[in-house]
């Protein structure tokens, strides 16, 4: 399938690279590190579209382009799991569309479309393509694919890491991404990100069985001066608690709830699926109609942990 795919690029006059809503750094990793690989091996005019990251904003900024630009390229999915994820809803104009992504039960949408769930980011696969096909890989392509990577692994401690990674991850080293650096950038908040962290300490909520979490209204934000992005990145205070291995932030966003969902350990793509969301098995993400919908969330979550449980301690 990837030799379909990039003979569909290398036939194609005009290329389109769109990420998902809400990108995160695998999701502009992989746009900006494809749109680099495809400039420097094939000439090609190409473009990143899509939807931009305050808090990423080191990576790059996304490009302008008119309807016109759709009617006459291939549109290249990436990181994408679904229809409803797709960030620019013009990618239907276009002439051909195929898919590169490491979502479970991710959609076939596109006429070439390569998943690989066993992964921790669909950078993993663009920077793989490109070292398995001798692609050359310029600093920048390196720098962006390799931060995807950094972010949708964890730092290397989630699932899916393996040691393919290791060699890509040395691989990109070698065509000069500093990750070093690069972990300063993603790491560096502002003062605003760091007190609504605060806030998610002083105001998260643990059930019974283990389930960690913090709701954060409209209202919170505005106090806290910070914008959706940069108050969900407060997540990340909420994991690695003991005996706790389920958190989520909610987030309070136009007229829905918007939850980010992580584990340590039980399955919680099925819990995000229930409520309109879905993806990794131990990093989700879903939606609540509304505040008075957290406490059934909370008690499923519940469920999830003691079922997980019962199965761990009768191994």
């Amino acid at each position: 399938m990837i030799d379909k795919i990039l003979g569909k690029i290398k036939a194609a006059n005009s290329i389109i690279i769109i990420g998902h809503v809400s990108p995160d750094g695998d999701c502009l990793g992989c746009q900006f590190g494809l749109k680099e690989i495809i400039k420097e091996n094939f000439k090609k005019e190409v473009y990143a579209v899509g939807e931009p990251s305050t808090s990423l904003a080191f990576m790059g900024c996304l490009d302008t382009i008119d309807d016109s630009v759709f009617t006459r390229s291939l549109v290249v999915l990436t990181d994408v799991a679904n229809e409803a994820r797709i960030a620019d809803k013009r990618y239907s104009k276009a002439l051909d569309i195929v898919k590169i992504d490491h979502h479970p039960y991710s959609d076939n949408t596109g006429s070439a479309v390569y998943v690989d769930t066993s992964v921790s980011s669909a950078s993993e696969i663009i920077a793989r393509i490109a070292m398995e096909y001798n692609l050359k890989v310029n600093e920048k392509a390196a720098n962006s694919l390799l931060t995807g990577i950094i972010t949708d692994s964890g730092g290397f401690r989630y699932d899916g890491v393996n040691p393919n990674t290791f060699k890509i991850a040395s691989f990109l080293m070698e065509a000069g991404a500093n990750p070093v650096e690069l972990n300063k950038k993603i790491a560096t908040v502002t003062f605003n990100e760091l007190k609504i962290k605060g806030f998610v300490i002083e105001n998260m909520k643990r059930t019974k069985e283990g389930f960690v979490y913090c709701y954060i209204s409209k209202e919170t934000r505005a106090k806290y001066n910070v914008i959706y992005e940069e108050a969900s990145n407060a997540l990340d205070v909420l994991g690695n608690i003991e005996d706790c291995p389920i958190w989520a932030l909610i987030l309070e966003i136009d007229n829905e709830l918007r939850v980010r969902l992580r584990s340590s350990g039980p399955v919680i793509n099925t819990l995000a699926n229930k409520y309109r969301g879905g993806g990794h098995p131990l990093a989700s993400g879903c939606y609540l109609n509304n505040e008075s919908e957290i406490e059934t969330f909370a008690n499923d979550a519940d469920e999830y942990i003691r079922n997980y449980k019962h199965i761990m301690n009768n191994r």
